[in-house]
């Protein structure tokens, strides 16, 4: 999950709205293939999308973007591993996540990594910078704070390290962790794969708990002050007022929503299946609501890996998109 906003009240509307949308986003699948039996060297059929799936997912509206390209000069020749984070600092400039240059997610990709997972670069890819080698299991997003902040959830497990966030500074100091250090669990002081963060104006650190698929697995918003204490925790597994199931959110200052679905697939009910909802990115109001655009994925409807496009989006100034994918990339989708 990705929430950025500058107002406390915002964050707890926005709790409420992502319900609704996650009931899109990560509970999301795609319709039941057309039966058909075609004859040899007859080409396949195309299937479409419906204008609108069965939960209001809408598949037709316009896409004001041009397709996304391949963006971010890696150091050394390297390449991106899996990642879901990305986000733009006050400066314009661009901070990402990288799973060390490995496939996966909820592993153990950076435990016993030499690369930095945490990646600086300006607005054109340029890379600027980079840190984090050796503190953490599986990074999963990043957030850059008013103050210009790094904070970083890390969902992995291993050998005493994980299921924390992390503050930093621009230098890569770190400023505070929450949790603790190799435990997981749904105790106050403890998560079970952090996600997210967002930080109020007022300091107040709002962390997205949860990215189990299992009944029992965490699914919580916990709410700390600026210090690190404990303030309240809400949510449950579901997709009910008040119930979370991963979904990943971004929202710039003028209050538009961008929410990144790389997960909706057909199938048996559970985890991603939403059917007759086509992958891709939606952009609306997040002060109202309303979608406004649809971004598909590249990838054919319907959808039939595990995941494909961007999971974790931001924004620049000029409005053009920068998606992060688990598969293994970072795309930069300009405004036409």
């Amino acid at each position: 999950m990705s929430l950025r906003h500058p107002a406390n009240s915002m964050v707890i509307v926005l709790v409420s709205l992502l319900v609704v949308i996650g009931t899109l986003v990560a509970t999301g699948a795609s319709e039941t293939a057309q039966s058909s039996a075609p004859t040899t060297n007859a080409p396949a059929q195309t299937q479409q999308a419906p204008p609108v799936s069965p939960l209001g997912a809408r598949n037709d509206l316009p896409n004001p973007y041009l397709a996304g390209v391949s963006w971010g000069q890696l150091p050394d020749h390297r390449k991106w591993g899996s990642t879901a984070g990305i986000a733009v600092g006050p400066d314009g400039n661009i901070w990402a996540i990288d799973r060390c240059g490995v496939l996966g997610s909820r592993g153990t990709s950076c435990a016993d990594s030499p690369l930095d997972p945490i990646l600086k670069f300006d607005p054109s890819g340029k890379f600027l910078k980079s840190f984090g080698k050796g503190l953490f299991v599986s990074p999963h997003k990043i957030t850059v704070d008013h103050d210009g902040n790094l904070w970083v959830a890390d969902n992995g497990l291993k050998e005493g390290k994980g299921q924390q966030v992390f503050k930093f500074d621009q230098s890569g100091k770190i400023l505070m962790t929450l949790g603790k250090a190799g435990v997981s669990g749904p105790g106050l002081d403890t998560f079970d794969q952090p996600t997210e963060v967002a930080v109020a104006p007022n300091g107040d650190i709002f962390v997205a708990d949860g990215h189990g698929e299992k009944p029992t697995a965490n699914a919580r918003i916990m709410k700390f002050e600026s210090h690190g204490k404990f303030l309240k925790t809400w949510g449950k597994r579901g997709t009910g007022i008040g119930e979370f199931d991963c979904p990943h959110i971004y929202i710039d200052k003028n209050d538009v929503i961008y929410v990144a679905d790389s997960e909706s697939r057909n199938g048996e009910p559970g985890y991603g299946y939403n059917p007759g909802c086509r992958r891709g990115i939606r952009i609306g109001n997040a002060k109202d609501g309303s979608v406004k655009y649809f971004v598909p994925d590249a990838a054919p409807y319907p959808a039939t890996g595990d995941s494909t496009g961007p999971e974790g989006l931001t924004a620049d100034a000029a409005g053009n998109i920068y998606g992060a994918e688990f598969t293994m990339d970072v795309k930069k989708y300009a405004r036409k």
